[in-house]
């Protein structure tokens, strides 16, 4: 009795540990897969949001540059209108002025492109900062997909010997509590009676 139990359970301990082991397997690899592809799509979003930003900072200090020559451009002639109105000609105090405005621009210009500059700088730093975040998202989901993977057969032999060491510890106590003797696993013919 106890051996006929202990092959049934291990047969079927086996096979479900190996289903088992398969399912979890298969449940790993999506999980992965489901990662790449969402780190891919990220990846695409975090470099389309960076070209974005990019291009309205080089717009902005476009305008800020033009905005800067036109203001430039009505000082001067402010300056010289200035001058011509009150009979001066260009020269001394009024070239100093003019020239003035020239330096004020120039030094507006390289602050306008320092600026740009810094800015472009910490776009691309947080996009980096985003991709790494994203890397790092994506090999935590994978090691948790590879810490699932298993052997299907090394389950499957491990689970039949746990079932054959649990119907054979069954039928050994059934024995011996007396009920293994009348006990089949192929039913009898109705006897007529």
């Amino acid at each position: 009795m106890g051996i006929e139990l202990a092959i049934a359970s291990a047969i079927v301990g086996g096979a479900a540990s190996a289903s088992q082991a398969a399912q979890m397997n298969r449940a790993a690899q999506n999980a992965a897969r489901r990662a790449a592809d969402q780190a891919k799509k990220r990846y695409g979003a975090i470099r389309e949001r960076e070209l974005i930003l990019r291009e309205q900072v080089s717009k902005r200090s476009d305008q800020q540059r033009l905005e800067t020559v036109k203001r430039s451009a009505r000082e001067r002639g402010a300056r010289l209108a200035a001058a011509a109105g009150a009979g001066v000609g260009f020269s001394g105090t009024t070239e100093t002025q003019v020239m003035n405005v020239f330096d004020r621009r120039d030094e507006l210009m390289a602050t306008i492109g320092s600026n740009t500059m810094s800015d472009l700088k910490t776009i691309a730093s947080q996009s980096q900062n985003q991709i790494f975040d994203t890397e790092a998202a994506m090999q935590n989901t994978m090691a948790q997909a590879e810490s699932m993977l298993s052997s299907p057969f090394l389950s499957g032999l491990s689970g039949a010997f746990s079932g054959a060491s649990a119907g054979y510890n069954l039928g050994a106590g059934l024995e011996t509590a007396g009920i293994g003797q009348s006990f089949q696993f192929i039913p009898r013919p109705p006897t007529p009676g």
